[in-house]
């Protein structure tokens, strides 16, 4: 598995897998496009070894929080599910920006997210706090509330550590 940035390139490709994903919530497609080109170097690619995209992670540093790492969507193709895809992304997202704390926000039914940001935290041996940021009154629709769930700090990863081998 390889992890790189995005490219515009990719930009169809992230729409289209998460259309194929199917739990997570779909943007226009000029939004793929626009994250892969201004913040490349926060929304990363998984590959295989024959090129083919199996999962992404989108993120930014929000401006007033320049020591964290805000993570949009992370998607990873059915048949990629289970081999450690979005832990590796994650890994790799924090050793590439240097990062001390990676932020997502999560509604309490989307269980896969909540384990896989509370299995980070436990395999980075560091802290992860839980709490309110979106009620439904906030959204213009049907749409759950969302907890911030903040992992952090980090002892930043780096390459060939015991954190995460994700290098098969």
């Amino acid at each position: 598995m390889t992890y790189r940035c995005a490219t515009v390139e990719d930009g169809q490709h992230l729409w289209s897998m998460v259309k194929q994903v199917g739990s997570l919530e779909q943007n226009t497609a000029y939004f793929y496009l626009l994250m892969s080109r201004m913040f490349d170097e926060t929304c990363l690619v998984a590959e295989d070894s024959q090129g083919k995209r199996l999962g992404f992670v989108m993120a930014l540093r929000p401006p007033r929080r320049p020591q964290s790492i805000f993570v949009w969507q992370v998607g990873v193709a059915p048949e990629a599910r289970g081999k450690g895809v979005a832990t590796g992304l994650l890994v790799q997202l924090l050793r590439q920006t240097q990062a001390s704390y990676i932020e997502a926000t999560v509604s309490p039914s989307n269980l896969a997210s909540r384990a896989l940001f509370s299995g980070l935290a436990q395999q980075l041996n560091c802290k992860c706090s839980i709490e309110p940021y979106f009620q439904e009154h906030h959204f213009p629709d049907d749409h759950p509330a969302e907890e911030l769930f903040r992992i952090g700090p980090v002892d930043r990863p780096e390459e060939g550590n015991n954190i995460v081998d994700f290098r098969t």
